[in-house]
C-alpha cells in the first residue's frame, strides 16, 4: 500500500509538497507544546515533571530534520511517510506517559496523527495507525496500573484510580480513536476521488484546450473571432501572416479596430459591419495593403455571426484565406486561352498573308532590278522592300507562335554547350558587331551541366532573351548567365541584364502577345519564351528594378518528364515577380 498516484504528471510532485506540509505541522505542534512547556507549565505547580516532555519534544526536532533531509534524497514516500507516522505515535505515547498517564490532557493528539494516516492511506492508512496508536495507548497505560511503568504523576489521588475506570477510559479513547479514522478515513477517500475526478476534467479540458489550440495554430486558413464588444476573442498564426501582422499570444482583449489600423480598416470594418447589422452568413473579396507591404494582396472573407439560443448576437467569427495564388492560376488559365486563341488568329492571318506577301515583295525587287529609279523615288521602293521583309519576319513569328507545341523530340542537352554556339551566333549580328566593345558577357555555367529539352525550341528561348536583353541595354551593358543543379530533377537559370529595368506597372504584362514597349517589336519574343517554358513543364519569373536591370530566373527539367514533378511557384524578387503559365501540356 502506498499513498494514491492517479497517474497523472504532477502527482510526485504534488506527494512531495503534502509530506513536506505534515513536516511543517509537526514542527508547530512541538512548538506549541514548547511555548506551553515555557510558559505556563513552569510557572505553575503541576503534578508531573516537565524535564522529560522537554526532552520529547527536541526528538521530535531532531527526527523532523532526518525526515526532511531524507525526503530531499527522494527516498521512498510509501517508508518515510509510515515511518513518521509510527514514531510520531511512540512520541505520542511518552508524551502521554510523562504527563499523566490515563489523565493526560494530551491524549487529544492522537487522533492528529491518526488523520495523517487517513490524509495520506484513507481508510486503510488511518486504520493501521488508529491500531498501532491504540497498541502503544493501552500497553502504556496496563503497564502503569499494572507497576511495570513507573507512574511520573505527583498527584496522590490520581494513584488510586479504579481499575474499571482505568478500562473505561481507555476503551472510550480508543473507541474514538477508530471514529476519527473511519470519519477521516471515509472524507479523505471522498475528498481524493472529488480531487481525482476535478483532476481528470482539468486533464481533458487542458487536452481538448490543446487540439483545439493546435487545430486553430495549424490551420492554413486564417481565423479571427470577435465578442459583440468588437474584441479580439481568437486570432491564429495564419491570420497573422496573411495579414502581414505579427503573431502575438496577447492579441485577446483588444480591440480589432486598434489592431486593423490604416493598412487593414476596410477588413475590420466589414467585420464590425457583420457584428452591428446582424449579418448572420458574408462572403466577399477584399484587397488588403499589409503594413510594410507595397502591393495588394486579394483575400476571400467569409463572416458567421455567433448568436446564443436566444438570438441575442455573442460576436462574429471570420475565416480568410490569400487569393494570391489562386489569381495567379486564374491569369495563368486566361492566359493559356489567350495565347491559344492568338496562335490560332495567327495561323489564319499569317497564311492568308504571306502569299499575297511574298508576290508583292518578289515583285517590287524585280522593278527595283529593272528600274533605274533614282533619289526619293529610289527610296520609296527600298522602304517597301525593307518593310516587306519586316512584315514577313512578323509572320514568321506568327506562325512560329502559333505552331509551338508539345515538345516531342526531348533529349540531354548540354548547357554550356548550348550558350557557346548561341552567343557565337549573337556576338556575329551585325548590329552586335557595331557594339561589340560596349557590351559584356559573364557566363558561369559548369561544364557537364544537363538540361532535358527540344533543342530548337531552346535555342529560340535563350534567343529570344538575349535579343530582350540587348535591346533594354540599348546595346551598351553586361549580360550575366548563372546556372547551377537545383536538385536532382531541376536545373535553375539566372538570366540578367543591366538594362533600364521593367516598370512595375508592366510586370504582368510582359508576357503577353503582342504587347511590347519597343518601337518596332511584334510583342511576341517573350510570349514565346512564356510557351517554351510551359511546353518543357518548367517555370520562369521576373526580378526587376527600374534602371538597375532585370533578371529572368528559369527552372527547367534535367531528366524526362516521367521522373520530375510539376515545380512550385514562388515569388521573390526586389521589385515584383510575374510568372508564366507552368500548366503541363
Amino acid at each position: 500500500m502506498s499513498p494514491r498516484s492517479n497517474g497523472f504528471p504532477n502527482e510526485q510532485v504534488e506527494l512531495h509538497h503534502r509530506v513536506r506540509a505534515l513536516m511543517i505541522f509537526r514542527l508547530i505542534v512541538m512548538t506549541g507544546l514548547l511555548v506551553i512547556g515555557i510558559l505556563i507549565l513552569d510557572k505553575g505547580d503541576f503534578p508531573y515533571a516537565l524535564g522529560p516532555i522537554y526532552g520529547i519534544i527536541i526528538a521530535g526536532y531532531v527526527l523532523t530534520l532526518i525526515y526532511w533531509i531524507l525526503l530531499e534524497l527522494r527516498i521512498s514516500y510509501f517508508w518515510l511517510l509510515y515511518t513518521q507516522l509510527f514514531i510520531d505515535a511512540v512520541l505520542q505515547t511518552g508524551l502521554v506517559h510523562f504527563s499523566g498517564g490515563i489523565t493526560s490532557q494530551y491524549i487529544i493528539l492522537y487522533p492528529l496523527i491518526i488523520l495523517a494516516g487517513s490524509i495520506f492511506y484513507q481508510v486503510s492508512g488511518g486504520l493501521i495507525i488508529c491500531t498501532w496508536s491504540s497498541i502503544l495507548f493501552s500497553l502504556a497505560i496496563w503497564l502503569e496500573y499494572t507497576g511495570r511503568l513507573p507512574q511520573v504523576i505527583r498527584d496522590e489521588e490520581a494513584r488510586y484510580i479504579s481499575g474499571s475506570m482505568v478500562f473505561l477510559r481507555v476503551y472510550l479513547h480508543i473507541c474514538f480513536f477508530y471514529l476519527i479514522a473511519f470519519l477521516g478515513g471515509f472524507l479523505s477517500e471522498r475528498a481524493e476521488r472529488k480531487r481525482r475526478e476535478a483532476l481528470q476534467a482539468t486533464t481533458e479540458l487542458q487536452r481538448v484546450r490543446l487540439n483545439t489550440d493546435d487545430i486553430l495554430r495549424n490551420m492554413s486558413s486564417g481565423l479571427i473571432t470577435i465578442d459583440e464588444q468588437g474584441r479580439l476573442v481568437s486570432f491564429n498564426r495564419a491570420a497573422a501572416r496573411i495579414l502581414g501582422c505579427p503573431y502575438e499570444e496577447n492579441y485577446t482583449g483588444r480591440d480589432c479596430m486598434e489592431l486593423f489600423d490604416r493598412h487593414l480598416r476596410e477588413f475590420g470594418t466589414r467585420l464590425i459591419r457583420v457584428l452591428h447589422e446582424g449579418i448572420l452568413h458574408d462572403s466577399y473579396e477584399l484587397m488588403i495593403l499589409p503594413p510594410g507591404a507595397s502591393t495588394y494582396r486579394p483575400i476571400g472573407v467569409k463572416t458567421t455571426l455567433l448568436t446564443e439560443t436566444d438570438g441575442q448576437k455573442r460576436g462574429v467569427i471570420a475565416l480568410f484565406e490569400d487569393l494570391t495564388d489562386q489569381k495567379r492560376l486564374e491569369e495563368r488559365i486566361r492566359r493559356s486561352d489567350r495565347l491559344a486563341a492568338v496562335g490560332r488568329l495567327s495561323a489564319g492571318i499569317a497564311h492568308e498573308i504571306r502569299n499575297p506577301l511574298a508576290s508583292i515583295s518578289g515583285a517590287v525587287q524585280m522593278l527595283k532590278d529593272e528600274l533605274k529609279l533614282e533619289d526619293d523615288n529610289l527610296r520609296l521602293l527600298n522602304l517597301v522592300v525593307r518593310e516587306s521583309d519586316r512584315l514577313n519576319g512578323i509572320i514568321g513569328n506568327f506562325l512560329y507562335f502559333s505552331r509551338l507545341e508539345t515538345a516531342t523530340e526531348m533529349r540531354d542537352i548540354h548547357l554550356q554547350r548550348l550558350m557557346d554556339d548561341l552567343f557565337f551566333l549573337i556576338k556575329n549580328r551585325p548590329d552586335v558587331v557595331e557594339h561589340e566593345h560596349e557590351l559584356e558577357y559573364e557566363i558561369n555555367i559548369d561544364a557537364d551541366l544537363i538540361v532535358y529539352g527540344n533543342l530548337d525550341q531552346l535555342e529560340q528561348l535563350f534567343l529570344n532573351l538575349c535579343l530582350n536583353a540587348l535591346q533594354a541595354m540599348d546595346y551598351a551593358g553586361q549580360i550575366r548567365i548563372t546556372a547551377y543543379q537545383d536538385d536532382l530533377e531541376w536545373v535553375v537559370i539566372h538570366f540578367s541584364d543591366t538594362g533600364k529595368g521593367i516598370a512595375p506597372d508592366q510586370m504582368d504584362k510582359i508576357f503577353d502577345p503582342f504587347y511590347t514597349n519597343r518601337r518596332g517589336g511584334t510583342g511576341l519574343g517573350l510570349a514565346i519564351v512564356s510557351r517554351i517554358i510551359e511546353n518543357h513543364r518548367g517555370e520562369i519569373r521576373v526580378e526587376s528594378t527600374p534602371h538597375r536591370g532585370t533578371t529572368f530566373v528559369l527552372r527547367l527539367p534535367s531528366t524526362p518528364p516521367t521522373t520530375i514533378g510539376r515545380p512550385q511557384h514562388s515569388v521573390s524578387s526586389s521589385a515584383s515577380t510575374v510568372p508564366t503559365p507552368t500548366s503541363p501540356v
